[in-house]
């Protein structure tokens, strides 16, 4: 949450220029040229302005002349991470209204740079759910009260469940990645499901797609709903994009079982004059945005079904 990181900033002594998602490109871009020709060389900002920086030279070459680009309140894109992490430290905050900001050490790493350690004294531990998932849950630790904020909020637990899924690095163990939420998983008609936000992620490593949504809920299999970037149409045919991204949705579908796998027939392209909902912080509003395409994702249906 930015609020907490912002009170987390104090304590480490920094000057950093907070935005949020409702500035515009250009007033962003500006506030960085000109930062960057002074003493400010940190920057907070939502990953949704990143991304669309990172898409526009002109916003790409500040970024990079920064030293330390701070994200919160969503997962930074992977193509814009690609694009920052030789040049600038990238630096995750990650916390909650309840907990604050979470203690985690601020790492210098260009190849894994989305990857988190937490100090050993957070009392941060992660329980494994399926799929390889782990979901982040605070345990009360009386040597670690100073840093357990949120047992003086809630005084009667012993333990307090984030409801944040995260991956563990496969080579280099302590090292968690965030995916979604538990409250991110779309149950289907046949009792099997999957957790949206791992499938989403893979998508939206293809450089044309802004962000992925899948729905489905009660279905015998998912949608997915794709929205490109500012005027991805113009660089191909629709059909030469969905081609393009076959390789994206096998990648994908190699996370799930056969039950849950995507079919190319349930994929739909956003239309620009009905864009995905986004929250302040720039992120997607699943269920709102899922309700704008109704009729299409029902029509979706009956074509295979």
């Amino acid at each position: 949450m930015v609020h907490s990181f912002t009170n987390d900033s104090f304590c480490w002594n920094v000057d950093c220029v907070i935005y949020d998602y409702f500035c515009s490109h250009s007033s962003s871009l500006g506030t960085i040229k000109t930062s960057t020709n002074g003493d400010t060389y940190r920057h907070l900002l939502v990953p949704a302005i990143i991304d669309a920086l990172c898409r526009d030279p002109s916003g790409l070459a500040p970024l990079k002349s920064l030293e330390y680009v701070y994200f919160a309140g969503a997962p930074l894109g992977v193509n814009s991470g690609k694009k920052l992490a030789p040049f600038v430290k990238l630096v995750p905050c990650i916390g909650s209204t309840e907990v604050g900001g979470y203690f985690h050490k601020i790492r210098n790493d260009t190849e894994d740079w989305d990857y988190i350690e937490f100090n050993t004294n957070a009392g941060a531990e992660f329980e494994p759910r399926p799929g390889n998932l782990y979901e982040l849950v605070f345990v009360r630790k009386p040597e670690f009260s100073a840093m357990q904020q949120i047992f003086l909020l809630y005084p009667d637990r012993d333990r307090f469940e984030t409801n944040d899924l995260w991956t563990e690095h496969p080579a280099r163990k302590g090292l968690f990645k965030i995916v979604g939420r538990t409250d991110d998983y779309i149950p289907l008609s046949h009792g099997d499901g999957l957790y949206a936000s791992t499938v989403e992620r893979e998508i939206e490593r293809h450089e044309l797609v802004q962000a992925a949504l899948i729905g489905g809920h009660g279905q015998p299999k998912p949608v997915l709903l794709i929205e490109t970037v500012p005027d991805a149409h113009v660089q191909g045919s629709h059909a030469e994009f969905m081609q393009s991204l076959l390789p994206y949705l096998e990648k994908s579908n190699a996370l799930c079982h056969d039950s849950v796998r995507i079919l190319p027939e349930l994929v739909l392209l956003v239309q620009p004059e009905k864009p995905f909902v986004r929250i302040l912080k720039g992120s997607v509003a699943r269920i709102p945005s899922l309700s704008l395409y109704e009729q299409e994702i029902k029509d979706a249906y009956s074509n295979i079904l």
